[in-house]
């Protein structure tokens, strides 16, 4: 499986993510999926948009639906905060990163099988944040205090938010 190919498949399925978090919010806004998805979302979304790893550039197709998906899936995280009136809870964050781990788990094996490397969990890419955690599996610990780092700064936009909605 070739790069795009990881990366259609991730943005593709990200984007459905955001569209059954909103359903499940809009049925119980007790469940966490939403929130879960908030974090993971706009925090691997960004990640892309700011470091792309991909071998097309404009106006090729790719390009363009790499952008394009990455993108949809920031707005739509960001929607679910700023309009839908979702509010991860702190406890959340933490279920956020324990799942995403857990899924890392999975993806580490499916690496393995298929001699992929789906989350970068087998080395960089060349273009990358990464590059400054060090070589592998080193980068994996630091890219895990980050995404920590990351999560925990979401949640105050999302308190921001909570805020501003009260006012």
């Amino acid at each position: 499986m070739s790069g795009m190919d990881a990366a259609q498949f991730t943005a593709a399925r990200s984007q459905r993510s955001v569209g059954i978090a909103h359903r499940n919010h809009a049925a119980d806004p007790k469940r966490p999926l939403a929130a879960i998805l908030y974090f993971v979302g706009i925090s691997s979304a960004l990640q892309a948009l700011l470091t792309p790893d991909l071998n097309a550039s404009f106006p090729d197709l790719r390009y363009i639906q790499f952008f394009a998906t990455h993108g949809a899936t920031v707005l739509g995280c960001t929607y679910l905060i700023a309009v839908a009136g979702i509010r991860p809870t702190y406890r959340a964050l933490w279920f956020a990163a324990a799942w995403l781990n857990a899924y890392a788990v999975l993806m580490f094996i499916v690496n393995r099988l298929l001699n992929a490397n789906y989350m970068y969990l087998m080395h960089k890419p060349k273009l990358s944040a990464l590059n400054l955690f060090g070589p592998w599996p080193w980068y994996l610990i630091w890219a895990e205090l980050a995404m920590l780092i990351e999560f925990h700064l979401l949640y105050l936009i999302s308190r921001k938010f909570a805020g501003r909605r009260r006012k």
